[in-house]
């Protein structure tokens, strides 16, 4: 099947609708993390997927503090504290999302929107959404690589120095 093709708002429809279904899973790439529609921040994101039964909560972003837009240190610190696995890479510019329910489907939208206002709301954004059990295998494949060989965990992160990953 094709995947269907959003714009702005319908990928924000759809983002919150998978959002309150209250996945087993969320695992996104996203360099750019902001004021979160609904939500506030990725701090009260975290905290309402996992008190609702979120099991694997995975952010794969740019370093704290990198540049205007960046995930700050002190939502990293208590992101990671409420067991979120921080994911940090220098020069991602990916916007990947994967969402695995309860009753075994799977969502998954890969384009060009962060989660920020501008990507759920004020920019003109295209997203491609996938629910078949092949294309939502296929973007877990280019998670996984998202979060391996060139990126670090944001714990090492801190104990290493903050190195800078834009060098890697």
């Amino acid at each position: 099947m094709k995947p269907e093709i959003l714009h702005t708002r319908l990928f924000r429809e759809r983002v919150m609708e998978c959002l309150s279904r209250r996945p087993l899973s969320l695992r996104m790439a996203a360099p750019y993390i902001g004021k979160i529609p609904s939500f506030g921040s990725i701090v009260e994101l975290s905290r309402f997927l996992l008190s609702g039964g979120c099991e694997r909560l995975q952010l794969i972003t740019r370093p704290p503090n990198l540049e205007s837009g960046t995930i700050n240190l002190d939502e990293a610190d208590l992101i990671v504290n409420l067991g979120v696995d921080l994911i940090l890479r220098g020069k991602l510019h990916s916007k990947v999302y994967q969402f695995t329910f309860s009753e075994g489907d799977r969502a998954a939208f890969v384009g060009s929107a962060n989660l920020t206002v501008g990507g759920l709301k004020r920019n003109d954004e295209t997203i491609a959404f996938f629910s078949e059990k092949a294309d939502t295998a296929a973007v877990a494949v280019e998670l996984d690589r998202l979060s391996g060989p060139g990126a670090v965990e944001f714990t090492q992160w801190k104990v290493i120095g903050q190195i800078n990953l834009q060098e890697i």
